[in-house]
């Protein structure tokens, strides 16, 4: 169960991290 919750925790933290950096990215182009 502890796994899971891990699991789906460093899924949530990666998703937003890929999320912060297209908006640098946009942040950075315009």
């Amino acid at each position: 169960m502890l796994n899971h919750l891990k699991l789906l925790l460093l899924k949530q933290i990666s998703d937003t991290a890929m999320g912060i950096q297209s908006l640098n990215h946009s942040f950075i182009q315009s």
